[in-house]
């Protein structure tokens, strides 16, 4: 064995993803165990009239922990930057087409990047 692989041995790997897009949908759910989590769906838009790329961003622990909060931040539209652990699995669509589902599992609490909406009477 090479010096360098014992080495290499000793660390984690380490993958992390960032991305900027417009919120789709929340939804704050509980756990089988009683966890609270929420699943937000974010839409980036890499190219100007091409279809988007959607991302399912899990939120967990504290940061899941207010839903009435993350309702009232993280609404349809806003801009919001994401910083997580990608998760990437394919599928089958029910017409039987090849898929893939995006999903970050978040590691900080999202950015929203635009002016906070306000509320009008």
């Amino acid at each position: 064995m090479h010096i360098w692989q014992s080495r290499w041995d000793e660390y984690m790997a380490y993958e992390r993803i960032t991305v900027v897009g417009n919120i789709g949908r929340l939804e704050c759910k509980v756990s089988d165990k009683g966890q609270p989590y929420a699943k937000m769906t974010l839409a980036v838009n890499r190219t100007k009239g091409v279809a988007p790329i959607w991302y399912s961003v899990f939120l967990f622990g504290a940061y899941a922990k207010d839903f009435e909060k993350l309702k009232a931040i993280y609404r349809p539209g806003r801009v919001t930057l994401v910083e997580g652990r990608p998760q990437t699995e394919a599928y089958k669509t029910s017409d039987g087409k090849l898929a893939v589902d995006n999903s970050i599992v978040a590691i900080s609490m999202p950015e929203c990047l635009d002016a906070a909406p306000t509320t009008t009477r």
